[in-house]
């Protein structure tokens, strides 16, 4: 009997929720309520975590960010220093390098607005502070060692591998598009150096981070590989410069703008 109950209950209001949805539906939208293309000039007023929490909205206002909207931001920034400032300083060189994927508008809009790790998917606590790790890799890491331990790994030139093979290594590990750093405490010593540990994806299956990881180092190194930027279109489908165009742009405008605030400081 109880389940004959709960069964015609639900039924019921399978019933009355139709009946709402079909008188919405039947009602005539109200003018003037929402005009997206007014709020749309809005969105470019506000700063890096106002725009994140109102792309948190809806689909439509998501829709509506643009990679150029979210750098231009920053400028809508009333303090100083700034994580999103100093997060937009890190990724500039990374960006007009192509050394990293690049981001869409809304993980670069995560990455400027929000404070959690993209590795280990924790809160930053000091985010100010250790965002200074994304200018190895444009990731946003929680300490510097997630970066070293969870993220990269370690290449030593003291492996047989690199011996045998010293000039083309040197040769890849330099390349502009391939992110091959030493330790933060080893950078005298040049023993070592790191790489990603494998190609990371963010939570929605966005790549991000470097291109190239040690693996694919090693695959370059071969003698029967095919040089560098061959290897980065054909195997890895890595994005074209064109991709990169719309962030250095806007990125532009953003340093120039600084340039003149410092001047009208002195």
């Amino acid at each position: 009997n109880c389940g004959l109950m709960d069964s015609s209950v639900s039924v019921r209001l399978r019933k009355r929720r139709k009946l709402a949805s079909r008188k919405l539906e039947q009602q005539p939208p109200l003018p003037g309520v929402l005009n997206l293309d007014i709020l749309a000039i809005v969105m470019m007023f506000l700063p890096p975590s106002d725009l994140f929490n109102m792309s948190l909205t809806c689909k439509e206002f998501r829709s509506r960010v643009t990679t150029s909207m979210v750098v231009l931001s920053v400028l809508n920034e009333t303090k100083k220093d700034t994580h999103a400032k100093t997060m937009l300083g890190h990724l500039g060189p990374l960006m007009k390098g192509n050394s990293i994927h690049c981001p869409s508008p809304l993980r670069l809009l995560f990455l400027l607005g929000t404070n959690f790790c993209e590795i280990c998917h924790c809160v930053i606590r000091k985010l100010f502070h250790e965002s200074e790790t994304a200018s190895t890799y444009g990731i946003l890491v929680c300490s510097k060692q997630c970066l070293m331990r969870k993220y990269t790994l370690a290449f030593r030139k003291s492996w047989v591998r690199y011996y045998r093979n010293a000039q083309k290594y040197n040769m890849i590990t330099r390349h502009p598009r391939i992110l091959a750093r030493p330790h933060w405490r080893e950078e005298m010593l040049n023993m070592r150096f790191y790489l990603a540990r494998r190609h990371w994806y963010s939570q929605k299956g966005e790549p991000i981070g470097a291109l190239v990881t040690l693996q694919d180092v090693d695959a370059i190194a071969k003698e029967d590989a095919p040089d560098i930027l061959s290897y980065l279109d054909r195997e890895l489908n890595v994005p074209p410069a064109e991709k990169y165009r719309e962030f250095i742009d806007a990125c532009k405008l953003v340093e120039e703008h600084w340039e003149l605030e410092a001047e009208r400081a002195v």
